[in-house]
């Protein structure tokens, strides 16, 4: 039951994750951030009202792919596909001003001497292996716009009181093993039990 405990406190403490912005580029196609090694980032690419359009219109009713590069500091280079997708106008809960949005991640190459990415996912999300330069970049080549995004931003996630948080998912998924050996133990044990009838 503690190990239980743990666990649900542990999650509702993940829940709570904060997200510090790093670096931003606006309106280019290109973002470079110094990032930390063995911490975890997320790269958020909002897309231009030319991007929207199509979703809009109604022209997109599927999520479309963008491509984007990764450039590690030793230059190694991780590739994905970001999917997004947008409501047209006719949608009841079309809202306007809001640019389509990333529903899914695919890589098709990952620089895992630098990256460890979270796949599947609807973010890009990934943790640093290295200190240094990160380049993230959105390829020109098939988007159906001209624009670049918005806004591409790193930012690094950070869990709040993240020592107790290990703590308790530690300690937490032990005593839930713990648990679980002793029930298994116990219900073994009772079936061991063998009973004699005494003569007369």
């Amino acid at each position: 039951m503690i190990g239980v405990v743990c666990l649900i406190v542990g999650s509702v403490n993940l829940r709570n994750l904060t997200f510090l912005s790093v670096d931003v580029s606006s309106g280019e196609w290109e973002l470079v951030g110094n990032l930390i090694g063995g911490r975890t980032y997320v790269l958020y690419i909002e897309s231009s009202d030319e991007w929207g359009e199509p979703f809009k219109n109604g022209d997109f009713v599927e999520a479309q792919p963008v491509n984007v590069t990764i450039t590690s500091p030793n230059g190694g280079v991780t590739k994905l596909q970001a999917f997004f997708y947008g409501l047209p106008s006719s949608s009841p809960y079309y809202k306007e001003g809001t640019p389509p949005a990333i529903v899914d991640v695919t890589y098709q190459l990952v620089d895992n001497s630098s990256l460890q990415v979270d796949a599947p996912s609807s973010r890009i999300r990934f943790n640093a292996k290295r200190d240094g330069n990160y380049t993230a970049r959105v390829l020109e080549e098939g988007l159906w716009a001209k624009s670049p995004p918005n806004d591409m931003i790193f930012y690094e996630e950070v869990i709040p009181n993240k020592d107790l948080y290990t703590l308790l998912v530690l300690g937490g998924g032990l005593s839930a093993v713990g648990g679980g050996v002793g029930s298994v133990w116990g219900g073994l044990g009772k079936k061991s039990v063998k009973r004699t009838k005494v003569h007369e």
